[in-house]
């Protein structure tokens, strides 16, 4: 490169970083290039883009300008990990949160140029989960299933949003009426456009609000359909809807999958949410939630005489062994938990696996270590001690 696109090039970065929007927007009148570099491509994020910094400061002149010159309104690197971090939009959204503004202007601009609605970071949650999870108000007094939890006393508003979300997965198309629309209510107003454009909450989204209702609606009707693009893993509705039921603790959705599909739900399922509840690092439900979570697989796999059987992948299901590696570990909480799992916890459901027939002595595939010896090496004194009782 040559000594003067060098400088230039620099020029325009340290006009970027150092917040002289009119000085960019001039450099970019004369070279629109400028707009979609990279100019940290060594760096795992993406503060690189000059959309992005733009979006951070909330320069609307200037984000309209790069966006005009053809910046990528979904500038991000093309790596897994750290997932697609510091997309324009999101940052925008959640600097115009941060501020405690009473608009979304720059996060309207941004839209203008249609951006991905569902690529975006934090476990794959969409651009739509985050402006309903910007509405949910934690000091509401709410009753789950029934009523919404959000503020500003826009609960019916936000319920036929959500609903209208999911008009391409029930099965009766609901008649919305009037579109909501207040200047008093910016957060609802950004919400009504991303589904306007056709922003699909996930379903991980639905469970943890507990909309039980609708929750049966989809599974009734839609159970063997694609669940949503940003859901993980990618599957049907009712692998998404119990997957996050058994992942952040939700027994009364996960009963719903297995009442409402009782010929797709299988064995296997119930193994696998087995083993997301012993495993979850992402728990709501508090540790007697994930009991009767498991409890009520135990029983389904009791029912299909199914308790030693293999995954149908092959390996063998051996859930105490997942117990002693990882079930009380206090970082895997949520904000909603109301009691963290003890050793003694750990202790009472290694009973509960072996009043269901599970070996105690039974040794791991992979490291050829006993249920006991497993759970020393994991510091869990005691229930290698109650383990080793039991041989």
């Amino acid at each position: 490169m040559s000594g003067p696109e060098n400088e230039k090039l620099e020029s325009f970065w340290d006009a970027i970083t150092n917040g002289l929007g009119e000085t960019a927007i001039a450099m970019l009148e004369e070279d629109s290039t400028l707009a979609g570099r990279n100019y940290r491509p060594d760096s795992l994020h993406t503060d690189g883009f000059p959309l992005y910094r733009a979006a951070n400061r909330l320069d609307t002149d200037l984000v309209k300008a790069l966006l005009n010159a053809g910046a990528d309104p979904d500038a991000k690197l093309g790596v897994e990990e750290p997932r697609e971090r510091g997309m324009p939009l999101l940052n925008a959204f959640h600097e115009s949160n941060r501020r405690g503004l009473d608009n979304y202007d720059v996060v309207h601009l941004i839209l203008d140029y249609n951006p991905s609605l569902v690529a975006f970071p934090y476990c794959s949650t969409p651009f739509v989960d985050c402006t309903f999870n910007n509405l949910w108000d934690t000091e509401a007094d709410y009753q789950p299933g029934e009523t919404w939890r959000y503020k500003r006393d826009c609960d019916a508003e936000v319920a036929k949003l959500f609903r209208k979300a999911f008009e391409t997965y029930t099965a009766v198309k609901k008649a919305d009426g009037e579109p909501v629309s207040s200047d008093d209510f910016p957060e609802l107003n950004l919400l009504q456009r991303v589904i306007e454009l056709g922003g699909q909450p996930s379903l991980f989204t639905l469970v943890r609000h507990e909309q039980h209702a609708l929750i049966a609606e989809l599974l009734q009707h839609h159970a063997s359909d694609a669940g949503p693009v940003s859901n993980w893993p990618r599957g049907t509705v009712l692998d998404n809807v119990k997957g996050a039921a058994t992942w952040c603790g939700y027994p009364k959705s996960v009963r719903a999958c297995m009442e409402l599909c009782p010929d797709l739900y299988t064995p296997d399922f119930a193994r696998h949410s087995i083993e997301n509840a012993i495993t979850s690092h992402n728990r709501d439900g508090d540790i007697d939630q994930y009991f009767a979570l498991i409890k009520s697989q135990l029983e389904f796999l009791k029912s299909k005489d199914a308790l030693n059987e293999k995954y149908d992948r092959g390996d063998p299901f051996i859930p105490l062994h997942l117990v002693a590696e990882d079930f009380i570990q206090k970082s895997h909480y949520g904000f909603k938990c109301e009691r963290l799992g003890t050793e003694a916890d750990a202790i009472r459901l290694a009973k509960l696996f072996i009043e269901y027939g599970f070996d105690p002595d039974s040794k791991s595939p992979k490291t050829n270590k006993t249920v006991s010896e497993t759970a020393a090496e994991h510091g869990l004194e005691q229930l290698a001690a109650f383990l080793a009782q039991q041989r």
